[in-house]
């Protein structure tokens, strides 16, 4: 199983809605947004912690559960993270490694930067597309369960 499909069936484990095709930000009340900002902030500072503490473990930990958490806000919101994030890092794989620090726009070795002619990533083809099931991948998950269960594989 993918990890986003992952956290749509952690959704539906948990009774959370998760709409099939998305939705305008404006229809999600303040307080689910309140509840998804904190429990991102929560993570953050959870890494800092760690981070300054020489805790690997926690810092791992961390990072996972910002990820789960950006997630499962994209599912509630309906977004299909794996398109997206195929499409993030289409574009992200076209920029280079600052050879000068003066260039970058935080003034980092470490960043990376836009070259001539990048195309940023055009995610709005992606907004409302409903998100299909991979009946192959549900096959294949299934398979995967199965053998597990009955101690061989199957597949």
């Amino acid at each position: 199983m993918s990890n986003f499909e992952d956290i749509i069936q952690m959704r539906k484990h948990y009774g959370l809605e998760t709409p099939s095709v998305s939705k305008q930000i404006e229809n999600k009340d303040q307080d689910w947004f309140n509840f998804r900002r904190l429990l991102a902030l929560e993570e953050h500072e959870e890494f800092v912690h760690s981070y300054k503490h020489n805790d690997i473990t926690e810092v791992f930990d961390a990072l996972l559960d910002t990820v789960v958490i950006a997630m499962g806000t994209a599912a509630g919101l309906g977004l299909d993270w794996s398109k997206g994030w195929d499409e993030v890092m289409r574009s992200n794989m076209q920029k280079v490694r600052s050879e000068d620090p003066s260039k970058s726009k935080r003034k980092d070795s470490l960043d990376l930067i836009k070259p001539k002619g990048w195309v940023a990533p055009n995610l709005s083809p992606l907004i409302g597309q409903s998100r299909k099931p991979n009946f192959y991948q549900i096959a294949e998950n299934l398979a995967k369960r199965k053998a597990v269960d009955y101690q061989h594989s199957v597949l």
